[in-house]
């Protein structure tokens, strides 16, 4: 008898010990197993949410975010989806503020065209006469209405930026001053001289051509003197062309340099100045439209003249994000 039971005991010590290590196993296991599942699915569900917020920052506003939830992973997904109707209303907004200054600026230009002759066809009539008095204003409103049509010609150029055709091509940035220096300086008034060093890229032909006229009929309307002078010098490094346009005019105060690219913008009153205050506003627009950066120095108690850089994307680097 007690040699069974003793038998019976010895037989089930490997079924207790099979049993414990079992358990222990269970115990470590399914914890670790849910552990792993659980870290798989938030990592998964973090990734989702880490690439729709890089989308978004991208400016694509279509992309899903394929997560939900009331943890807060589900929160930051609604936070983003709330974002993404925030920036697709101002999108709407922005487009349609675009094409109401396009359309406005565009159905103006007629009617004061036929101001301007009108004011013009006046003037010239032999046979009108006014007194000093009437001559004097008449020509006054001509100016104001020149400035206007100026103005109007500046709001289109603002609003057509974006909408311009993306060419890519080879352009020789000398040739480029040249023709902008002839177009604004008929009369050779200001020296516009081309430093170089680097001659002809291949990069977005109209933000370039619209950035260096710009540039360029700034530093001639917003100078304080008859004559003057201009450079343009140009570098690449890291897939991207470099601009400087400088000038030996007034400058631009140091507290007055952070509202230089503000819109309507001018430092001088109307009656200085033939410039509308949207000649910066439209190279800081162009550039930031096509990733490039435009930067301003000048210090009028140092040194006369204004520096204005500007950058765009070059050769290889262009051709592949318009593609």
């Amino acid at each position: 008898m007690i040699g069974a039971i003793a038998s019976d005991s010895t037989s089930t010590k490997p079924s207790v010990y099979i049993t414990s290590i079992a358990t222990i196993c269970a115990a470590i296991g399914i914890p670790l197993l849910i552990h792993l599942i659980t870290k798989r699915k938030i990592s998964r569900r973090l990734s989702l949410v880490t690439e729709a917020a890089l989308k978004i920052a991208q400016g694509n506003t279509k992309h899903p975010i394929q997560v939900s939830g009331s943890d807060e992973l589900g929160h930051i997904a609604g936070a983003l989806e709330a974002l993404k109707s925030t920036a697709n209303e101002l999108h709407r907004s922005n487009t349609e503020l675009e094409k109401f200054a396009y359309a406005a600026a565009h159905d103006l230009r007629a009617p004061l065209r036929a101001i301007q002759d009108l004011v013009r066809w006046t003037i010239d009539d032999p046979d009108t006469v006014f007194s000093a008095s009437s001559q004097r204003n008449l020509k006054m409103l001509l100016t104001r209405a020149d400035r206007l049509s100026a103005l109007l010609s500046n709001l289109l150029a603002y609003a057509q930026v974006g909408h311009d055709d993306d060419d890519i091509t080879s352009i020789d940035i000398s040739d480029l001053v040249d023709a902008a220096h002839d177009l604004l300086d008929p009369n050779g008034r200001f020296s516009v001289q081309f430093d170089g060093p680097v001659r002809t890229t291949t990069t977005y032909s109209t933000p370039l051509h619209q950035i260096l006229l710009n540039a360029l009929s700034n530093a001639i309307k917003h100078h304080d003197a008859e004559t003057g002078r201009i450079a343009v010098s140009t570098s690449c490094a890291d897939g991207r062309l470099t601009v400087t346009v400088s000038d030996d005019g007034p400058g631009i105060p140091l507290n007055h340099q952070d509202q230089a690219f503000d819109l309507f913008k001018t430092l001088r009153p109307r009656d200085q100045v033939e410039g509308s205050g949207l000649g910066l506003s439209i190279i800081q627009k162009y550039a930031a439209h096509y990733d490039g950066r435009v930067t301003l120095r000048s210090d009028p108690e140092v040194e006369r003249g204004t520096h204005l850089t500007f950058d765009l994307l070059n050769s290889s680097l262009a051709q592949a994000t318009a593609a």
